[in-house]
């Protein structure tokens, strides 16, 4: 580990303060030039209503999107076990590892 002297530890805090000193002076010239003002807020949009939810009845499987894959009867299988295993709050390791075996 590095061990500082007293004098180096005094420079390195002299520099530090210079350093600050240094970006306070330019912070303070750059609002005083009038950049520091924070621009004007824009009105605000009226915005509708929002509309309640409405209560849309669908199928499981068009929410899954299962179109594009063949359903053999191992693929059901899984899918139904996984339904079961959801409804229960299973682990979501296992759920993404019997996906893995659908794939």
């Amino acid at each position: 580990m590095l061990e500082y002297s007293v004098d180096d530890i005094e420079r390195m805090q002299r520099n530090a303060e210079r350093r600050m000193k240094n970006m306070q002076e330019r912070s303070r010239a750059h609002i005083d030039k009038g950049h520091g003002q924070p621009p004007a807020p824009p009105p605000p949009a009226e915005t509708p209503a929002p509309k309640p939810p409405s209560v849309k009845r669908t199928n499981i499987l068009d929410m899954l999107n299962f179109k594009g894959m063949e359903m053999d009867s191992d693929r059901s299988l899984i899918i139904m076990l996984m339904l079961m295993l959801n409804s229960n709050g299973s682990d979501q390791l296992l759920m993404l590892a019997l996906i893995y075996i659908m794939l």
